[in-house]
């Protein structure tokens, strides 16, 4: 879904999901534009990935009848092999697995950026979709029996010892390479948690640092 109206923290606007029909298990994109090209290489991200998780080639997907799922992308589909269904235009129900997806996540979300009596950082929009989905991977689903996406998945229990609640303050631990001041120097700097590394054993936390404005690092 898209346009959102503010960028997110890395200039997106646009969300692309991805679900596996048989494990539940969601993934979640963000894009600049709309284009047909950004949207493959989403796809052929996630192609790489879930083939080399798995060990299964990818044989049909399903999409909404939009123009980027032309050109590039239904090119490079048919020189994969993979079988692209098409929903009738004006029906999303026949995408009905995604869209639910769309709404779950998008309520979420909502929930994530206001449930402070301050003024929310928008920007944030991108962070809270993925926190939104990661726990939804880690939370059991009655559609599949009341396990969870992750352990259809994996096949593997789901940890949560690890799971932090939104917008907690924290502190970050500053290494000695970068500390300022010597001995005297600060050790730490407070930040807000927004969420789970998608590619460590990290957390996601929002840093202001003064005249750099605020980034986002894992620690």
């Amino acid at each position: 879904w898209g346009p959102v109206r503010i960028p997110s923290y890395g200039g997106a606007r646009w969300l692309y999901t991805i679900t596996d029909a048989k494990s539940k298990m969601s993934w979640v994109f963000f894009t600049k534009t709309k284009s047909a090209y950004e949207r493959f290489r989403c796809f052929e991200e996630f192609r790489a990935r879930y083939e080399n998780l798995t060990g299964r080639k990818i044989k049909y997907i399903r999409v909404d009848n939009g123009s980027e799922f032309l050109g590039i992308f239904s090119e490079k589909l048919k020189q994969w092999g993979i079988k692209m269904d098409e929903t009738v235009i004006h029906t999303p129900e026949q995408n009905g697995v995604v869209e639910r997806l769309n709404g779950t996540l998008l309520e979420t979300v909502r929930m994530l950026l206001y449930d402070s009596p301050d003024q929310p950082d928008l920007r944030l929009w991108a962070k809270a979709v993925n926190t939104a989905n990661y726990l939804r991977n880690h939370m059991p689903s009655c559609s599949i029996g009341m396990k969870t996406p992750y352990k259809q998945l994996y096949g593997k229990i789901a940890k949560i010892d690890h799971l932090w609640v939104w917008g907690s303050k924290v502190v970050v631990h500053i290494p000695k390479a970068h500390r300022l001041h010597g001995k005297l120097g600060l050790r730490g700097k407070y930040g807000m948690f927004v969420g789970y590394s998608e590619n460590k054993k990290a957390w996601r936390i929002l840093v202001d640092d003064g005249k750099e404005g605020k980034n986002i690092s894992a620690s």
